[in-house]
Parts: structure tokens; sequence; C-alpha cells
């Protein structure tokens, strides 16, 4: 069975090519730049290893709910996005019915429903509107036979978002079914960092990575939000310990680094919107983002990134993966690189998509 794919370097591809770290420009995955938070590095450096780690999480329940303004019964922290995705489903949809998501998106929900043999769907946007969420499509979708529906908010890999209470209207229209909304790129999106979570309905639950914004790709970390009945349904598909005491311990000074989170944001979100204006500029069409990672028409997204690869060493993610054959996704690069990625973006699209590369 084939894994997810996500957006990190093929060690192997780079040798081929006579690349690695020093000299390449990865602009493929969403992981903030630069080293994590120092108070998270000091809390991960300090971490019991001899002992097990709580697995009941307090101190990390007690961090998150402060970060987020809820309860600490409320908060459930796990290994990573992805792991509480597949947890997720294994609690709500396994046996249950059917797993639907709005896509095109992040992989592993479809990974998780293909191993645990789930029926899986989509209800994709279109590329002819820029990929703009509409909520009466996902709602039509909704049948009794779905169990589980999973929507990421800010999307990956489109950037879009839907309107404000959009989702939690939906989910109070639809008690039937359990939504997992995912805010893994929440803190570096235009709706503003780690705001206290809005009212909800109990049949939503709330994804949160803090992978992104922290720099913290290796330790993997997240958390869930939401009902603690459902939490708790969560945790008892799960192995005891899950999340690991450095994990543990990076949640546990989570309050204390929001002010860089936001600072990360703000500079990140600049930085987006920068690129978008220099590639619009050299004919590109860039799909509207609401975080920090946009989505580009090049026609031949494998060719386009393998040309950036070898050429400049710029890596972005091909969107072949999410069924985007002629898109490619990037993450915004830091002032001094955007002159450069722009000329090799527009470079590799005349070369490998023709003159009509900016077209829709």
């Amino acid at each position: 069975m084939s894994r997810a794919v996500h957006g990190e370097p093929d060690l192997v591809e780079l040798a081929a090519l006579g690349l690695g770290p020093a000299n390449l420009l990865d602009l493929s995955t969403n992981v903030a730049r630069g080293e994590p938070p120092a108070a998270v590095v000091d809390a991960v450096r300090s971490a019991p290893l001899r002992a097990y780690p709580d697995r009941h999480a307090l101190a990390a329940r007690r961090a998150l709910a402060h970060a987020f303004g809820c309860a600490p019964d409320h908060v459930l922290p796990g290994h990573g996005a992805a792991e509480l995705i597949f947890s997720t489903v294994v609690a709500f949809a396994v046996g249950r019915g059917g797993l639907l998501a709005w896509g095109p998106t992040f992989g592993e929900p479809a990974h998780a429903a293909r191993a645990l043999k789930v029926p899986y769907a989509e209800v994709r946007a279109s590329p002819a509107d820029d990929f703009a969420p509409r909520l009466e499509a996902l709602a039509s979708a909704l049948t009794s036979d779905v169990a589980l529906v999973y929507v990421c908010d800010p999307n990956n890999p489109t950037g879009r978002s839907f309107p404000a209470g959009a989702l939690e209207t939906l989910a109070a229209e639809h008690p039937g079914q359990l939504f997992l909304v995912d805010q893994s790129f929440r803190a570096l999106s235009t709706a503003g960092a780690h705001a206290p979570v809005a009212p909800s309905p109990p049949n939503l639950l709330r994804l949160r990575s803090l992978t992104k914004e922290l720099s913290l790709a290796g330790v993997r970390v997240g958390a869930l939000l939401g009902a603690p009945a459902h939490l708790s349904a969560v945790d008892a598909s799960r192995p005891s310990w899950v999340v690991s005491a450095p994990a543990l311990a990076a949640l546990e000074v989570l309050p204390d680094v929001l002010p860089e989170v936001e600072r990360r944001r703000v500079r990140w979100l600049h930085e987006r919107a920068r690129l978008d204006e220099g590639l619009r500029g050299a004919g590109l069409s860039v799909v509207p983002s609401d975080t920090v990672f946009s989505l580009v028409f090049v026609r031949d997204a494998v060719a386009v990134r393998s040309a950036l690869l070898r050429d400049a060493g710029v890596l972005v993610r091909s969107c072949e993966s999410f069924g985007l054959p002629e898109f490619v996704r990037l993450t915004a690069c830091a002032d001094e690189d955007r002159e450069h990625v722009v000329r090799s973006m527009a470079r590799a699209v005349a070369a490998c998509a023709g003159p009509r590369g900016g077209e829709t």
C-alpha cells in the first residue's frame, strides 16, 4: 500500500543532483524557517527520558487550555496531526460509515481510510473559481452513510478558508456526523494565531498541528480540541504513551512562546504576499491564499518541479498527488530569495509549459 505523499526533500534525489541542505532552497514544506523557539528547545532537551511520559498529559493539557482559551478536558495532545487523524478515523468511522473530505486536501485522511477499509469520498473545489470553498456542495454530500467529515481549514494545498462560523453552522445542522476541522495552518493564517477557541457544536473537533509554527516537525506534536466524550473516544483508540515526554515538554511551554508565533505569522504572511505579487508580475497565475503557502498554475507540475530543483536549487511541491498535476505549491521565501524564486519559476514554466504557462 502506498503511503501518503508529502513535501519533504528526497535525499536520494538530491544526492543524484549533487545537492544538499546547504545549497537547497526548500519551499516544499510548510514548517517555519529557522530553529524552534529557545524555550521549546530547552524544554525538549530537559525532558525526562528514563521515566514513562504522563499518559494523562496533565501539564500539557493545562498549557494547551491556557493557550487556546478552553478547559483542560477539552484538549487532547497527540503525536502530530497525522496520528490524530488516523486515531479519529479509528474511533468514529471504522464500522460506522464513510469518511467524506473537502478536497483537494491533505493526503492522510485518505490514507487512513484505505488502511482501515473505510469508504472514502471527496467533494472537490474547482480551479475555475480559484478553489473557493462551497459550503452548499459539502452539505449536499452529507448522506446518512457518512460518519466522519474532514475539512482542512485553511486548506492544504489551496490555502483557501471557509467563511468564519460556516463549518460550525454546518456541523450543528448535521448532528449525526462528526466533523474534524483541521486547523494546522490556523496559527499561520490571516485568521490570527492562537486566539481563544470559538464555541462550537459538540460534534465538531478541531485539530492543531503545532509542527508548522514551532518549527518542530522532528518531535511530532499536535492537539485535538473538542467535547471531552469525543476526545476520550479518540484516546481510547490509541496505544498507551503515544505522546513522548519531549513532545509533552514542548507543549507545556506553548503559552510562553505565543508572542514568537505571532511574529512568525506576521512576517511569513508578508513574505507570501510579496512573493505572490512577484509571481503574478512574471505572468503566473497564483491562487489567493489565506496562509503562508500558495498554489501556482504551471501546466506541468512534475516537469516544473524537476527543472526548478535541477537548474535553480529550489524545491517546490508538485500537486500531482493532490490530483492537481497542473499546479505546484510553494511556501513563502525570505525577501532576499524572492527575486531568485520568481525568476527561476518564470524560466521553468516557460521552458516546461510553453508561453501559455500562466493561463488557466
